[in-house]
């Protein structure tokens, strides 16, 4: 049978209560980037509820439009002649969108939708264009 000393029962207790600590040192470490990453996160979703608001006033002012044209057939008479008069409207393009080529052309919600996606996979640089899928894909459902 081992019989410990109390010195050295103590001294086990010593190294036990050392290595605790170590972990909770570890635990608190990880908690504080816990929490950085939890700051994060609400800073994120804060931004993000500030877009989805403005993407639903937007959506809401369109709607608005879309009911004045659907109410007033003179309106659709006027902006569709309005749009498809070249020599009043000449483009005046952005270098960005010179070097996309953009062009005015009407197309489905499922075709701009088609052609962004090809966009967003072609250039780095192309938050506008995810929101603006994200819009049509909005009036689509509204649509439907």
């Amino acid at each position: 049978m081992n019989i410990i000393t109390f010195q050295e029962y103590l001294t086990g207790i010593k190294n036990y209560l050392t290595a605790f600590q170590k972990y909770l040192t570890g635990v608190e470490k990880y908690l504080t980037a816990f929490q950085k990453y939890l700051t994060g996160v609400e800073k994120y979703l804060t931004t993000f509820q500030k877009y989805l608001t403005g993407v639903e006033k937007y959506l809401t002012t369109f709607q608005k439009y879309l009911t004045r044209i659907e109410n007033d057939p003179k309106i659709t008479e006027l902006h569709y002649r309005d749009l498809t008069d070249k020599e009043q409207y000449a483009l005046k393009l952005d270098d960005y969108e010179a070097a996309l080529q953009f062009t005015p052309k009407w197309v489905s919600i499922n075709e701009a939708i088609v052609q962004n996606n090809k966009i967003i996979n072609e250039v780095e640089q192309n938050s506008w264009v995810k929101r603006e899928n994200y819009v049509l894909n909005e009036l689509k459902k509204s649509l439907k």
